[in-house]
């Protein structure tokens, strides 16, 4: 029975599985007075695939891997005034963790129009699951009693400055956003272990467990 199974075994069941890896950038658009960077996530897997292919019968080095081959469906890029840019221990496995605005996953209104100079509210926390196979198995938007899931399933397309002209970006890497319907306030970093977020404060943390409490089995 569910009763039996001890937390170490429950725990197991989020270890990552390295095939689902993520990786996030950062870059800062070319526009003066930008508040925030542009957050990009890649696939991991989705990138290695590329560079092995473009590797094949090649004699000279270094080899150029073209974008358009791997880049809208392996990646996903946020606007400057989606996400705030995760630390350097928020990505575990295919997840990330940050904060972000507490509509920013309803109205997608910065897609359009997403002013880098924008002096976004950061305050609510959210997990970005990249894992593909619950939403290739049907995954729909939920409203939990402590935050909403959103899936994204759809290739986005926005611009971005760069020297002088406009550079359209394409990304569709799917995920789900699960953002906290509770803000957090005067963190200095989130960290994202495989059952748990840590956002690591002054004096205390806050912790958010991904593993229900026994109480409830």
């Amino acid at each position: 029975t569910l009763t039996q199974i001890s937390p170490a075994q429950i725990a197991g069941a989020f270890a990552p599985d390295p095939s689902l890896d993520i990786f996030a950038l950062q870059f800062w658009p070319a526009v003066a007075d930008a508040v925030h960077p542009c957050v990009v996530v890649f696939s991991t897997q989705g990138l290695l695939e590329a560079c092995e292919a473009a590797l094949v019968d090649r004699e000279q080095y270094p080899v150029d891997v073209d974008w358009n081959t791997w880049g809208p469906k392996g990646s996903r890029w946020f606007p400057p005034n989606c996400l705030h840019a995760p630390s350097e221990r928020g990505i575990h496995g295919a997840r990330m963790v940050t904060t972000t605005r507490s509509d920013a996953f309803d109205v997608f209104d910065w897609i359009d129009d997403w002013r880098p100079n924008r002096d976004e509210i950061f305050n609510y926390p959210v997990v970005l699951d990249f894992n593909p196979r619950p939403i290739l198995r049907g995954a729909t938007d939920c409203d939990f009693p402590l935050c909403r899931n959103t899936v994204v399933r759809d290739m986005w397309s926005w611009s971005i400055p760069e020297d002088e002209k406009t550079v359209s970006i394409e990304s569709g890497l799917p995920f789900r956003a699960f953002v906290s319907k509770a803000e957090c306030f005067h963190h200095s970093g989130a960290h994202l272990h495989s059952t748990a977020v840590v956002f690591s404060k002054d004096t205390s943390d806050d912790i958010y467990s991904f593993l229900q409490h026994p109480n409830l089995w």
